[in-house]
This record gives C-alpha cells, structure tokens and sequence, in this order.
C-alpha cells in the first residue's frame, strides 16, 4: 500500500479551528473525486469523516480506512453497523436500511459541516427525535449561501431527498446558480440537467435582457 505522509483532515480543523469554504470544498472535491471511483465498482466507504482523510505536505487529500467498506450491489444483503454518528445517516442505524450512494453523499456532507463549522452535525436519530441541525451558515457566516444550501440539501434525513451521487453533490457545489439578478427558486441543479442551467446562466449574465426563461425538474 502506498504511504502517505501528513496529517489528517480533523488534526487540520482542530489546528485552525474552522476551515475556510475554498480550502474545506478544495479537500472535498479530491475525495469526491475519490469515492466516485470506489462507487464505479459498486463499494460504499460507509465511514467517510475527518479522521479517515489524510492530508499530504503537497496539499493532496487521501481517503483511507476501508473497513466499514461494502458492496451495494445486492440490497437484500445486511450490512453491519458500523458507523460513526454524525457522520452516518439515518438508514446507515438500521441493517434493513436503503443501501446507495446516498449514503456516502451524506457523510461528505457532514465532513463539509464539520470543515466550515469546526465542528460536526448532530447524529441522524436525535434529529429525527426532532432536535433541529443548525445551517452551517448560521456558525459561519462567512460561507456562501449556495454551499450552506448544497451541504443541507445533502445532509437530508430522507434519502430521497438528498443528492443521489457523488456527481450531482460536487457539480452542485462547484456550480452555484446566481440569484443576485432575479428571484430564482433554489433548485439544485443535476448533472443531467447541465444544459438547462448553462441556457439560464447565459440569461442572468446578460444585464441587457429583459425576458429570463426558467426550467423547473418535475423530480
């Protein structure tokens, strides 16, 4: 196995106290990039989270600590319940649970929280206890509305109503839509819907139109 040499991505946090949002979607999207591979093979990390991301002296983000890994491919096949709360959501508690992508999407939300925030969200069950996540937003003021929104939208208790793949959470982060010109819904664009967002960004870049063309997903 390779050696990586560097600290990991919670020893950084808890050194700076908070990261900044370029610096936190910086690390993220190189783990993005990461587990997108890890999906392509039908393998779930099941433990995404500070602690198991290594940072090299060159800036390089490495994720490690594959043993909560497991396939997804079957899903009447049980998984263990292996699991770091805050970072696991709430299918992850029951070995019955939905079994997908969705599941990693929300633990790379949570590693996002805890970059921006200095600290990470609340678990899954006391929320659906009904304790209320605080947005990033309101403990850092200093991100944007557009992440503050993607890592929401990412940390949602239902699974369907989160971002389905690693993909559509990077391109959304790396994609925000501007509201400054127009009242716009705050509707995260996928990846399959790239061609419409780029027609309505081509819009609201241009101060000289008067008519704004909008397209709402029916899902």
């Amino acid at each position: 196995m390779e050696f990586v040499e560097g600290k990991t991505l919670d020893d950084i946090i808890s050194c700076k106290s908070k990261l900044s949002e370029d610096e936190a979607l910086n690390y993220i999207h190189q783990i993005g990039e990461a587990l997108k591979e890890v999906h392509k093979l039908k393998i779930l990390h099941r433990d995404l989270k500070p602690q198991n991301i290594l940072v090299s002296d060159k800036n390089q983000a490495v994720l490690i600590d594959f043993g909560a890994a497991r396939d997804f491919i079957d899903s009447n096949v049980l998984h263990s319940q292996i699991l770091t709360p805050g970072y696991a959501p709430p299918e992850q508690y029951v070995r019955e649970g939905k079994k997908g992508e969705f599941i990693d999407v929300y633990a790379l939300g949570a590693t996002l929280y805890h970059c921006v925030t200095g600290r990470p969200p609340i678990p899954s069950p006391i929320r659906k206890l009904g304790d209320s996540l605080q947005s990033p937003k309101s403990l850092n003021g200093n991100i944007s509305d557009s992440t503050n929104d993607v890592i929401m939208r990412a940390l949602a208790l239902e699974h369907l109503e989160r971002f389905q793949n690693i993909d559509d959470f990077l391109f959304a982060l790396l994609n925000p839509i501007k509201q400054n010109k127009t009242h716009i819904d705050k509707t995260i664009f996928t990846k399959s819907q790239k061609e419409a967002y780029n027609q309505i960004k081509n819009f609201i870049d241009n101060p000289d139109l008067q008519i704004f063309i909008f397209f709402r997903p029916n899902t």
